[in-house]
């Protein structure tokens, strides 16, 4: 059995969303996934995990130590950590593309699919949730920060 977090959205609470998605400079600034440097992102991974191999076939030979090791897995995976963000990043923008450069944002973005909503609030903004008193069944909007990037 697995337990999935489900999240409701109150007309209330999307309606500060949809009202930013209406501001004309959206349209200007559209964010775009950017192919090539997804293909260079990938192969940089690539190279990154071939230098984990290495390091590790030269454990197995002997050429180095654990702690040599170690040492070469940790810095690598925090390049492809970071790598894996940007990768994350510029494939999002597809979906909020679509939302973005329609002719009418705000509809796009409640007819779409929740990965599409997702991916729009994801490269559009930053939305912190805040405490909420336990037993209040309203939403109230002073619990709720979006910060527009």
């Amino acid at each position: 059995m697995s337990c999935a977090h489900v999240s409701r959205s109150t007309p209330s609470s999307s309606r500060s969303f949809d009202g930013g998605l209406g501001f004309p400079i959206f349209r200007t600034s559209s964010p775009h996934a950017d192919e090539p440097r997804l293909r260079e992102i990938k192969d940089k991974i690539n190279e990154h995990r071939a230098k984990i191999r290495r390091a590790q076939r030269d454990y197995d030979d002997e050429l180095i130590e654990g702690l040599d090791l170690k040492r070469v897995r940790d810095r690598v995976n925090a390049a492809i950590d970071t790598l894996e963000v940007e990768r994350l990043r510029l494939s999002l923008g597809r979906n909020a593309h679509g939302v973005v450069s329609s002719k009418d944002p705000v509809a796009a973005f409640d007819n779409g699919d929740l990965a599409t909503r997702r991916s729009t609030i994801e490269v559009l903004c930053e939305v912190r949730l805040h405490h909420h008193p336990r037993g209040r069944k309203t939403f109230n909007p002073d619990t709720v920060t979006i910060s527009w990037r």
